[in-house]
C-alpha cells in the first residue's frame, strides 16, 4: 500500500494536468505551455512563502499564475485568432524563462510547515489526497460532457466551429474557458508536486509538456 500511494502521489499531478488539455483538444486546439506553468506556479507559490506569505495565500498566487496564461492563451487564440500551437509554444518559453526568473535558477525549499497535507494528508479518511483530486476531478468533467449542455457544447466546437456558431453556440467562450481550465489545473498539478518533495524546481515541469 505504501508503493502505491508513492505511485499514486507521482502519478496525479500528471492526470490532472492532461485533463486541462483534454478539455482544449476536444476544442479543436492545443496547449503547450501547462509544463512551464507547471515549473512557474511552484516558484512563485515558493517565493511567496519565502517572503512571510502563508499557505493559502502562496497557493492562491501560484493559481494566479495559471489562471493568466490561460486567459493570454485564450485571448490570443479566440480574440487574436493566432494559431493554438504557436501562441502556446511562445507562453511556454514565457512561462518556463520566467520560472528562472523570478528566483534565478535556484531551487526554493518550502517553508510552511503543513503544507505537505495538501499532496501526502487525507480529507476522506482512507484516500490519500491525490487519489481523491483525480478522481473527483475525472468524474466531474466526464458528468459535465456527457450529461450537460455546456459539455456537449466543447464537443461541438470541436466538432466544427463554424456549424456550433451557426448553432448559436458562443464558440469563444468555450474556446477561452478551455484554456483556463488548462491554466488553473496545470497550476494545481504545479502545487501538489510543490507539496509533495516541499521544494520547488525551475525545470520541474519541463519533461511534462
Amino acid at each position: 500500500m505504501g508503493n502505491f500511494q508513492n505511485i499514486i502521489q507521482a502519478a496525479a499531478p500528471l492526470i490532472i494536468m492532461s485533463l486541462g488539455v483534454f478539455l482544449v483538444v476536444v476544442t479543436g486546439g492545443i496547449d503547450l505551455s501547462v509544463g512551464s506553468v507547471f515549473s512557474l506556479t511552484g516558484m512563485v507559490t515558493a517565493l511567496a512563502m519565502g517572503n512571510g506569505a502563508d499557505s493559502l495565500t502562496a497557493s492562491l498566487a501560484g493559481l494566479a499564475v495559471g489562471l493568466v496564461f490561460g486567459a493570454i492563451n485564450g485571448f490570443l487564440v479566440t480574440v487574436v485568432r493566432l494559431a493554438p500551437f504557436v501562441v502556446t509554444l511562445i507562453t511556454y518559453a514565457v512561462a518556463g524563462s520566467l520560472a528562472f526568473i523570478v528566483t534565478n535558477g535556484r531551487s526554493m525549499p518550502i517553508g510552511a510547515p503543513n503544507f505537505w497535507l495538501l499532496n501526502s494528508g487525507e480529507l476522506l479518511p482512507g484516500v490519500p489526497n491525490p487519489l481523491l483530486f483525480c478522481i473527483v476531478l475525472m468524474v466531474l468533467l466526464e458528468y459535465v460532457l456527457r450529461k450537460v449542455v455546456l459539455g456537449r457544447w466543447f464537443f461541438a466546437v470541436g466538432s466544427s466551429a463554424i456549424a456550433a456558431r451557426l448553432l448559436g453556440i458562443p464558440v469563444f467562450r468555450i474556446k477561452f474557458t478551455a484554456y483556463v481550465a488548462s491554466g488553473l489545473l496545470a497550476s494545481f498539478a504545479g502545487l501538489l508536486t510543490v507539496s509533495y518533495i516541499l521544494n520547488a524546481e525551475a525545470t520541474a515541469g519541463a519533461s511534462l509538456m
